[in-house]
């Protein structure tokens, strides 16, 4: 890169000096640069919005411990004769909690956890 731009901007550079890169291929930062410039990183806002990504995935795994609820209403009008359809008496309602839970997994919630701990 170094020998690129002078050619491009038609001048010569004689004090350019281009950050070579590591062996991963990333550019290595100067010592004392503010984090503000380190977290505008493409990479590092990734790496960022990967481990929050799998924080979550932690936490939904740790959510299959507890019970499921289900909480559930319904309402309506019934009636044998369309003319007493919507007459008051006529009406009827519902409603209903689920609470379940599973009793035995042999083990796979424990395990998906210790997948996403471990990735």
């Amino acid at each position: 890169m170094s020998t690129r731009l002078p050619c491009l901007s038609a001048r010569r550079l004689p004090s350019f000096h281009s950050r070579e890169a590591d062996d991963d291929g990333s550019a290595s930062d100067p010592v004392g640069v503010p984090s503000e410039l380190l977290e505008r990183r493409p990479d590092i806002a990734a790496a960022e919005r990967a481990m929050a990504e799998g924080n979550a995935q932690i936490g939904i795994a740790y959510a299959a411990y507890y019970p499921n609820l289900t909480l559930s209403a319904s309402g309506g009008f019934e009636s044998s004769s369309i003319a007493h359809w919507l007459s008051w008496p006529s009406r009827f309602w519902s409603v209903g909690a689920s609470l379940s839970e599973t009793v035995f997994d042999a083990g796979l919630r424990r395990a998906t956890v210790q997948q996403y701990v471990a990735t």
